[in-house]
C-alpha cells in the first residue's frame, strides 16, 4: 500500500521524480540553492516515517549512545591515568561520583584500586563495539533494501486511483493523492 511521504515548506513543490532520485541516490545537489544537509536528513526522516522503515531514528539514536560511551571512556580513563601520576582529590572524587571505588588508605591499595578502574573502563571499548556493530548492521540492512523508482510509485499510485495521474506531479500533489487512495482503503475495509 502506498504511504503519503510527508513534506516540508523546504521540498514539497519539487518535482516527484527529482524527491525520489533524491531518496534513492542521495544527490543532494539536485537540491540546487537549499542546505543540502538540512535538507537530505529531513527527505530521510520523512523517507523513514513514510515507509515505516525507521532505520535512520536507529541509527542516530546508537550513534548518539556510542558518541556517549565514548567521551565517558575518554574522561574516565585520562581521569584513572592522571591520578596514577598525581594524586588529585577532584578527580578523585569525580570517579567516586561515577562509582569508581579509589582508596587511599594506603600506596598498594591505591594502586589496586586505580587498576581495577582500568580494568572497568576498559569494558566501555566492549559496548562502544557493540554499539559500531549495530551501526554497520544497519548501513548494510539499508543498503541491501530495493528502492522503488518515481515510476514503480506513480504505478502504484494510479492503480490505486483507478486513473492515470501526470507523471510530472510535485511531490505536494502525489501527497494528496495518496491521501485519496488511503481514503478510498479506508472506505472499502482496507488499511
Amino acid at each position: 500500500m502506498l504511504k503519503k511521504l510527508k513534506t516540508s515548506w523546504t521540498y514539497h513543490n519539487i518535482p516527484f521524480r527529482l524527491f525520489i532520485e533524491i531518496v534513492n541516490t542521495g544527490k543532494t545537489e539536485l537540491l540546487g540553492g537549499l542546505d543540502y544537509n538540512e535538507a537530505w536528513l529531513q527527505i530521510i526522516k520523512d523517507n523513514a516515517e513514510a515507509t515505516d522503515n525507521h532505520q535512520f531514528n536507529f541509527y542516530t539514536k546508537t550513534f548518539l549512545k556510542k558518541s556517549a560511551l565514548a567521551a565517558k571512556y575518554l574522561v574516565e580513563k585520562a581521569s584513572l591515568l592522571m591520578i596514577a601520576i598525581k594524586k588529585d582529590e577532584l578527580v578523585i572524587n569525580d570517579l567516586r561520583s561515577r562509582g569508581y571505588k579509589i582508596d587511599i588508605t594506603s600506596d598498594k591499595k591505591y594502586l589496586d584500586s586505580i587498576n581495577d578502574g582500568l580494568r572497568r573502563v576498559t569494558n566501555l571499548t566492549t559496548k562502544i563495539g557493540l554499539a559500531n556493530s549495530q551501526m554497520e548492521e544497519i548501513v548494510a540492512m539499508a543498503e541491501s533494501i530495493k528502492r522503488k523508482s518515481a515510476d514503480d510509485l506513480i504505478a502504484e499510485l494510479n492503480a490505486g486511483l483507478g486513473w492515470a495521474v501526470d507523471t510530472n506531479l510535485t511531490l505536494a500533489a502525489f501527497n494528496a493523492h495518496v491521501k485519496i487512495v488511503e481514503k478510498k482503503n479506508r472506505a472499502n475495509g482496507r488499511d
